[in-house]
Order: structure tokens, then sequence, then C-alpha cells
């Protein structure tokens, strides 16, 4: 019986120490993953750290040079001030002493460019880029053969007066899309429609075409008439037999009305 007794004490003494065991297994294993999740929190706030002292360092290397860039505004201004108008009257060289093609239009733009370099609020960046714009444009003209409508260099608004005069002459030229504006009905207009004055921006003498910078040419609306302008002597001489035809042809082709094709320019030879 005592024996029985003593096993039973010993069992018992051997269960509780095992489990005294493995509660500290337990606690020792516990305490390790929590070590180890404190070691990797504090090495991500390491990395975090490096990383925001790196882009610290980054901004303030670029306030730095933004600070440099606006202490040397006053000096920039004054150095492109007059590089600018500089290129401004070559522009404006070039223009007056190139054909005479959408010569309003490149005058308004450089105009325009004058307006920005005098504007104070205009940064130089703004006006250099404006100034390179323009010559790009000019620059882009002597690669280009390109049609627009125009009025006669020599005799100005005739067509537009002889549809005032009389609509149904020869030289008002009216066409179905003009009459059919204007509410024509059995050849006569209505009153309903357009008027002539209505149409006057579509009444124009011709079409005035240039070839790149080689040759600059004006046909009449009815393909009648045409003239090169001879930048030597700053005046227009009249075209006749093939050369007229072949202004006619390129015209056609400048505004996609016919298929392209190699052109004739007419141009004057010394």
């Amino acid at each position: 019986m005592n024996l029985v007794i003593a096993t039973k004490s010993i069992f018992i003494g051997v269960a509780a120490l095992a489990v005294s065991i493995g509660d500290n297994v337990y606690a020792q294993s516990s305490s390790l993953d929590t070590y180890k999740s404190i070691l990797q929190e504090i090495s991500d706030l390491k990395l975090s750290t490096a990383q925001k002292e790196i882009y610290l360092q980054t901004q303030n290397e670029k306030i730095s040079n933004l600070q440099d860039q606006i202490e040397g505004i006053p000096a920039t201004t004054v150095t492109v001030g007059p590089l600018l108008d500089k290129m401004a009257a070559a522009i404006e060289s070039e223009i007056y002493s190139d054909y005479p093609f959408k010569i309003e239009e490149r005058l308004i733009r450089l105009d325009k460019f004058r307006e920005t370099i005098a504007d104070p609020e205009a940064t130089p960046g703004q006006k250099m880029r404006q100034a390179l714009n323009i010559y790009d444009i000019e620059v882009s003209y002597g690669n280009s053969v390109a049609s627009y409508a125009g009025n006669n260099p020599n005799n100005p608004g005739v067509r537009y007066a002889a549809c005032q005069e009389d609509q149904e002459s020869r030289n008002c030229g009216l066409t179905d899309d003009h009459k059919k504006k204007m509410a024509y009905l059995n050849g006569k207009p209505t009153g309903n429609g357009a008027s002539i004055q209505d149409l006057k921006s579509e009444l124009m003498d011709g079409a005035y075409l240039h070839y790149g910078r080689l040759s600059f040419v004006y046909l009449e609306f009815d393909s009648s008439e045409a003239w090169r302008y001879d930048l030597d002597n700053k005046n227009w001489v009249e075209l006749s037999g093939s050369d007229v035809l072949d202004v006619r042809r390129a015209v056609r082709i400048a505004r996609g009305q016919s298929a392209p094709g190699v052109l004739s320019a007419p141009v004057h030879l010394e």
C-alpha cells in the first residue's frame, strides 16, 4: 500500500515537472518571438529613417538650386533682354526682305512677341520660347508649298466690287455654294438668304501660293490671269501661257483639289 502511494506521488511529481518545463519552454519561445519582432521593428525604423534622411537631403539640394536660380534671375534678365531685342529685329528684317506672303499674320505675330518682351510679368523662359516658336514658323515657310485666299495685289477688292454692281456678271463669279447661301430660286436671290455684304470675306479676288521661298505667285479666282512677285524689284510681274497653267495646277494641288505631283515654279533667273 505504501509502495503504491509512493509510486503515485512519483508520477504526480514527474507530471508536474513536465508541465513546469513545458510552461518554461513556451514562455521562452514566446519571449524569443517577441524579441525577434522588436528587432525587426527596429530594423524597419532604421531603414525608414535612412530613407527619410536621403529624401530630406535631396529636397535640401533642390531648395539650394532654386535659391541659386532665383538669385541669378536679375542677371539672366539683363543678359536675355538685349538678345531678345536683337532676335525681334532679325525677325522683322527677315519678314520685310522676304516674299510678302501672309505678311499681316507674320507682323501680328512679331508684335505679340514684342509685347511679351516688354511684359515685366513674363519670365525670360517664356520670352525665349516665344522667340524660338516664331523662328520655327519662319523656317517652316521655306519647307512648304501653301496656298491661301486673298485679294488682287494690284487692284484689291475688284471681285467684290463687281458683285456689288452686278452679281450675275462674270467678274463676280458667284459659285453654286454662294447662290445656295443667298437662297437662290429660279436663278434669282429670294432675299431670304445671305447678302453680298455677308459673303464679302468669301469673295476674294483669287489665291496666293508660295513655293517655299523659291517663288511667290497670285492667281485670279477664274484662273484667267496670274502674277509672280519679283523679289529684287519688289513688284508683281504678269505671267502668261504655260506659266499660268502651272500656277493653276500648283494651287489646286496645294488646296488638296488635285493629286500630288511635281510642281513647276515660275522663277526669275539673272
